[in-house]
Parts: structure tokens; sequence; C-alpha cells
């Protein structure tokens, strides 16, 4: 009587995936169908082949593309920020130079808040 609705599905949808609805009156007459888009509810997987450079200027990896790629320090701060491209590769510049051995920490976003378990990466000592 309000004009909301709940239908309940016989599959779950997930993962962005879009179905039509439409609605349709007494007299079988049928709206114009929208699309109804589901939440992205699964996680990035951790990011791999994850490497400081020898310079200890950049960390590099692969992920899931179009996800937000965060390298932290030992103490937790964000040192680096940056973007798995459309082929799944990463390239960070870190704030902060990594030469002695150092350990950061690598994980990854999607646009839905999702977070990817974190992947430890020691950079080289050149001291």
């Amino acid at each position: 009587s309000d004009g909301n609705y709940t239908v309940n599905l016989s599959e779950p949808l997930k993962n962005g995936e879009v179905v039509k609805v439409t609605a349709t009156d007494t007299a079988n007459n049928e709206s114009v169908p929208t699309d109804a888009t589901a939440p992205d509810t699964t996680a990035p997987a951790a990011p791999t082949d994850v490497a400081v450079s020898e310079d200890g200027t950049t960390v590099t990896g692969k992920g899931e593309p179009g996800t937000t790629v965060t390298v932290k320090d030992e103490d937790g701060n964000t040192i680096g920020t940056g973007t798995v491209d459309e082929d799944g590769n990463f390239e960070v510049e870190l704030d902060e130079l990594l030469t002695n051995g150092e350990e950061v920490t690598v994980g990854l976003e999607d646009g839905a808040g999702n977070t990817s378990p974190e992947v430890t990466v020691t950079a080289p000592d050149t001291t």
C-alpha cells in the first residue's frame, strides 16, 4: 500500500550481477524494465608477485584490475598508494626509501570497500 516491495530470490545475487525488474498491475500492464544491481561482497585475492625494487623506491606486483594498492610500513603508516592496471599489474612509488631490509605490507581494496589479505615483503638490504 505504501509503494514498497520485497522479492525473495530463488538464487542469491552477488558481485555486481544485474537483473531486470518490472512491476505488473492487476490489468496485466507491465512497467518498463529497470536494472537492479547486486552489491559486490567479495574481497579481492591477496596481491601476488610483490617485490620492492632494488633501489627501494617502488613496490610492484599483481592483483585484481581496478583495485587500490596500499603499502604500509612496519608501524602501519601508509607510505604509498596506487591502482592495479587493466592487465592486473601495479607499481607504487613509495614516500620513504626502503633499503635496509625493512618489511612492508601490501593490500588491495576494491571499489565496494572489500579488502584483500595483506602480504608482507622485505626490501633489499643495500647498506
